[in-house]
């Protein structure tokens, strides 16, 4: 138990010295008698034994009234969760070479339809190998030859797999084109906006640890003002993971040679080791989702457990208690244990 103003309890200096003042005085007799012999010899009545009870219930009242004015309060110990998510910006390829078909075993699709399903099932989750990003914000970037901001970051991921179901492949020529070093840097300036945003609310103790950048594309970077390696000078200096897959046919293998890696493929391989992250190739849906899962392992929510102290005001019972007293002591007074004078 605590109190709220301790200071209040000065209030009792008062009643304290009136006390003591009276305590100190000479009370005059009211009647002289030339002995009291027979009157000690008589004894006390129960109402003379008792005349000291209003007094005493009224500095009684006295206190209890002080004690309140000081607010107790008592304390409960509340064990707390809470969940601190990632920041994630999703970047899809929808240049035209995503609607060439993918081999999967659920039947015939294309590149982006597979890059859907999946991205849909990482967000919210399924029964098997996803668990889904409740605890996320999550935003979507398209690009092919432009990067356009599809969903800002929210937490609202239904509206978000809405949105995705949307995306379509660009058939216009001259839209057409792949610009992920342009895609990479809107999403890092995403990101750090999130930051700004908690810091410009005097929020710091609620930035995000943990930002990441998901770029799923199937060809090079050949359109946009900015350089994929542009984007990831920005990327490191800003505490951001870039997590490449890059989609595309599988290479003939002849003899026991590993295949070789094309050119945009080391450089996905050298921007996800700048900023910490991973790029993996993938030939199929399955190999597309097992990525999916492995980003989804590395990337977990952090689950802070905390004491939050609940302190509950009692001052109420004080207070029905000093009324009390002060009500039976103005009664007795007043009635049976009056005094005269």
């Amino acid at each position: 138990m605590k109190f709220e103003t301790p200071w209040a309890f000065l209030m009792l200096l008062l009643p304290a010295v009136l006390v003591f003042a009276a305590s100190r005085g000479c009370r005059r007799p009211s009647a002289s008698f030339s002995s009291l012999f027979c009157a000690v010899q008589a004894g006390k009545s129960l109402r003379q034994r008792l005349l000291w009870l209003p007094g005493t219930l009224m500095v009684m009242a006295v206190l209890l009234l002080v004690v309140a004015v000081a607010r107790p309060q008592k304390g409960e110990d509340v064990v707390s969760s809470s969940r601190r998510g990632v920041a994630i910006e999703m970047l899809m390829d929808i240049s035209s070479s995503m609607d060439i078909s993918l081999e999967s075993v659920a039947g015939n699709m294309n590149r982006i339809d597979a890059a859907k399903q999946v991205f849909k099932d990482f967000i919210t989750g399924n029964d098997e190998d996803l668990s889904g990003r409740d605890n996320d914000i999550v935003g979507l970037i398209s690009f092919a030859r432009y990067a356009d901001t599809v969903c800002p970051m929210t937490t609202g991921l239904p509206a978000l797999t809405t949105m995705v179901d949307e995306l379509e492949v660009e058939s216009r020529p001259n839209e057409d084109g792949t610009a992920y070093g342009d895609a990479l840097v809107l999403a890092a300036a995403r990101l750090m906006k999130i930051d700004e945003s908690i810091k410009s609310r005097g929020r710091e103790q609620d930035l995000i640890k943990s930002k990441i950048i998901i770029l799923l594309t199937d060809g090079e970077n050949n359109c946009g003002k900015h350089l994929p390696a542009q984007a990831a000078a920005l990327a490191e200096e800003w505490g951001i993971k870039i997590y490449a897959i890059f989609l595309g046919n599988e290479p003939a293998i002849s003899g026991n040679r590993s295949p070789k890696l094309t050119v945009t493929q080391r450089e996905l391989l050298r921007i996800c080791d700048r900023t910490g992250g991973i790029c993996r190739m993938v030939y199929d849906y399955d190999s597309l989702r097992a990525v999916y899962a492995e980003i989804d392992a590395l990337e977990k929510s952090e689950l802070n457990l905390f004491t939050d102290t609940i302190y509950r005001e009692c001052f109420q019972w004080f207070t029905f208690s000093a009324l009390l007293c002060l009500v039976l002591s103005v009664v007795l007074d007043t009635t049976v244990l009056r005094r005269t004078p």
